[in-house]
């Protein structure tokens, strides 16, 4: 799953991601300004996930709400 964080920024904005307010954990990855979530994602990753795009002028932050409900069943 991806989250996707649209930035118009001039000058240029570094966009910094955040879960419930915290650090995002290393399995996740992030994708230019875009959060990838990774594949072993758990109901333990549910939260509120906020990219915030900041430069020297100002910054604007957006946050989307995630609930993950289990693992996906794989059939053999």
């Amino acid at each position: 799953m991806t989250i996707v964080c649209e930035v118009k920024a001039i000058p240029v904005a570094k966009v910094t991601w955040t879960k419930n307010g915290g650090p995002i954990y290393a399995k996740h990855s992030v994708n230019g300004t875009n959060l990838v979530l990774s594949e072993q994602s758990d109901i333990s990753d549910s939260g509120r996930y906020a990219c915030t795009a900041r430069n020297p002028l100002g910054k604007d932050s957006a946050s989307s709400d995630i609930t993950f409900i289990g693992k996906p069943i794989t059939f053999v």
